[in-house]
């Protein structure tokens, strides 16, 4: 009986660990995550190419959330730092910075490897971009550095994205509803429900 009722607090834990993730998750994507994605995406040579793949709709099934997933997984970015863009970022990055960092310190967090590690990719980009004091005036040098953290973030950040917007469909569809209208790969997304 001990093991039994043991079995179940730990499963009931564990699903309310997930909830309070879950939640992170969407305040990252809500606060900061899906600006930040217009951002990334703007040094992508190939945009066309990703709007395709992860251009979320409510018509998506699980089939097309994991084919969404693993393509850009493995996808081949064409990422290109030019001097606006990046001063663009920098300051994005530069307002949601404590905001990223206070995630991080969220201990619910750690079971949740994945959005962890995007975390820090995001992070490590916003450390890298804010050690700059002249943004537009990089050699060429360290803006291939800054490609190879913008690739790291981007890709991180996508798969999350498309992860949470499949629990959204799930769990949430009234979020997932507004996330779609919400959509940064839909160029005709609109806000209000027509």
């Amino acid at each position: 009986m001990t093991v039994v009722l043991g079995k179940v607090l730990s499963a009931r834990e564990k699903r309310e660990r997930l909830k309070k993730t879950n939640m992170a998750v969407g305040a990252f994507f809500s606060e900061a995550g899906t600006e930040l994605i217009k951002h990334l995406v703007s040094f992508e040579t190939q945009r066309s190419k990703f709007k395709s793949l992860v251009d979320v709709s409510e018509q998506w099934t699980q089939k097309d959330f994991s084919r969404a997933r693993q393509a850009v997984a493995s996808a081949s970015f064409r990422i290109v730092c030019k001097d606006s863009e990046l001063i663009n970022l920098k300051e994005y990055l530069g307002k949601h910075r404590m905001f990223v960092l206070r995630l991080l310190e969220n201990p619910n967090l750690l079971e949740h490897e994945i959005f962890t590690d995007m975390l820090w990719a995001v992070f490590h980009l916003s450390d890298e971009i804010m050690a700059r004091k002249n943004i537009a005036d990089l050699p060429q040098t360290d803006k291939d550095h800054l490609a190879i953290d913008i690739e790291r973030a981007i890709r991180a950040v996508l798969v999350q994205w498309v992860s949470h917007m499949e629990h959204l469909k799930s769990d949430y569809p009234y979020l997932f509803s507004l996330a779609v209208r919400k959509n940064p790969f839909n160029s005709k997304a609109i806000i209000n429900v027509e």
